[in-house]
């Protein structure tokens, strides 16, 4: 096998399970948790653009056009017909970066302002008015609150116009894949399509404990005052995920303001078909290209616009403290002189992080990477693992689970063989070769009953209330969260703590 592709079969799982994160994290945000991503509706856009026209231009597949539509109609119903560009759009607001305004009502704003999430109008230091269906204060909207208007300054992120707008109010010009727009009046209409509250507040639960500890080793390189080589964060199996674009914009602005003297790099690796879905979603987004330092102004790559073109195209996009690599994590060999192609530095203190990525991988070569990785970067490094365990024996849950997952082709080999935070444990110690001090291994259970601070809980549940509690602590059990440490520099160990500030 190429190192750098999937078969067929494992590329729609990856691609189906990513799909699944995307659209949970995408329900969160729409309801409001914090921490808002002013990246994932953007990304989000693109990647749908991008399937849309692999799915109408692929005259490989021998696919009816009805079903071709079936497809299309389906991918959008997964982000909850959000991005339905058949829908209708009336309403609309004024304002710096804000052309025509989604929703039901009109409003008006004369400050930095934004298109109204439903209803209408643009939005700035001015006031909101018409029909807009929410409550807004501050920059934050309450949605399906009832009838409200209010004052505040712009939110980043937040599609008007012919572009996504920033914070400041400036429109970003389109590219050739512009095309799909939020359309928030259709959850005005079905508020109840998003995720349910349960499945809300654990994916909440999985974005911010990993923040937290990510937080953690970043500050604590800064507290030690780390100068020389930059600090790494590598993401196994990254798919769509928005951390690099947060996490390269804030270590930025902090070296701007001075307030930080460590430089961050970022790698990303994944199938070549999942890399090269999020690399050209970043490059026809001048707000994702501009957050890991690419100018789309001085881009020369063209955007594939049909399928052939696609799969004619390199997956690899390079910045100075961005890399995203396309490679079998099973073929170490293969890896290794990836990273040594592309400078990975070996002595740089590293955090990687697994996602629910080698939870897919069978025992042995899931084993074999681990200490791959632990050995390339001997200086310091650590592990941050989140994945699924079997849980109790005694149980049918992990069985059960199993059974949903094989329903739709997915397989992870490991969920029966390591099913609970001690197998988790003992299996990093006597298979990886971790000493005991340095492994921490917690279920989800555990870090939303002593990681979360008591006030942000008071103000998620005012967001979307949850009287599953019994539910949520049983899905949680089944999901741990490791951190390992090795090496001669910071030792990433608890306190770690999630709060609202």
């Amino acid at each position: 096998m190429n190192p750098h592709q999937s078969t067929t079969t494992e590329t729609d799982t990856i691609r189906s399970t990513d799909q699944d994160a995307l659209s949970s994290r995408l329900s969160t945000q729409l309801r409001n948790y914090p921490p808002s991503d002013p990246f994932l509706i953007p990304l989000i856009s693109k990647v749908i653009n991008l399937k849309k026209m692999l799915i109408e231009t692929n005259n490989t597949d021998q696919s009816s056009f009805g079903l071709k539509l079936k497809q299309g109609r389906e991918l959008k119903k997964i982000f909850f017909n959000l991005f339905d560009d058949s829908n209708s759009r009336n309403g609309t607001g004024t304002g710096p970066g804000s052309g025509t305004g989604y929703g039901v009502g009109s409003g008006s704003g004369n400050g930095a302002g934004f298109s109204a999430h439903i209803g209408a109008g643009s939005r700035g230091a001015g006031p909101i008015a018409g029909g807009l269906r929410g409550t807004m204060s501050g920059g934050n909207m309450r949605p399906f609150a009832g009838p409200g208007s209010g004052f505040g300054s712009g939110h980043s992120g937040i599609p008007s116009g012919t572009g996504i707008v920033t914070g400041s109010g400036q429109s970003l010009e389109g590219t050739p894949m512009e095309g799909l727009k939020p359309n928030y009046r259709s959850l005005l209409m079905k508020p109840n399509t998003l995720k349910s509250p349960v499945l809300n507040r654990g994916t909440w639960l999985r974005t911010v404990s990993i923040n937290a500890v990510i937080d953690k080793f970043l500050q604590e390189h800064e507290d030690k005052g780390f100068e020389g080589d930059d600090i790494q964060i590598v993401n196994l199996g990254a798919g769509n995920d928005t951390r690099c674009f947060n996490l390269l914009k804030q270590q930025r602005e902090k070296k701007k303001n001075n307030n930080s003297k460590v430089g961050l790099k970022i790698v990303e690796i994944d199938f070549e078909d999942s890399c090269k879905l999020k690399k050209f979603s970043i490059l026809s987004s001048a707000q994702l290209s501009s957050a890991i330092g690419i100018d789309t102004t001085q881009t020369k790559e063209p955007i594939p616009t049909t399928y052939e073109e696609f799969q004619n195209s390199s997956s690899e996009l390079t910045t100075p403290n961005y890399k995203l690599l396309s490679a079998d994590l099973r073929d170490t060999t293969s890896l290794q002189q990836l990273f040594q192609t592309h400078s990975i530095s070996q002595n740089s203190p590293t955090l990687i992080l697994s996602e629910c990525c080698i939870c897919y991988m069978d025992k042995s070569s899931s084993n074999g990477l681990l200490k791959f990785l632990k050995t390339y970067f001997h200086k310091a490094g650590s592990f941050v693992i989140y994945d699924p365990v079997g849980g109790n024996p005694n149980a049918n849950y992990g069985d059960v689970m199993r059974s949903n997952l094989a329903k739709r082709g997915i397989e992870m080999p490991c969920l029966m063989v390591y099913r609970d935070v001690e197998g988790v444990k003992r299996r990093l110690i006597d298979e990886v070769g971790f000493e005991n001090g340095n492994v921490g291994v917690w279920d989800m259970k555990w870090i939303y009953h002593h990681w979360v601070d008591q006030d942000l809980i008071g103000q998620i549940t005012r967001l979307e209330f949850l009287d599953e509690l019994e539910e949520l602590d049983l899905i949680n059990l089944h999901y741990v969260l490791v951190v390992a440490s090795w090496g001669d520099d910071v030792k990433l160990e608890p306190p770690f703590t999630i709060s609202s500030t």
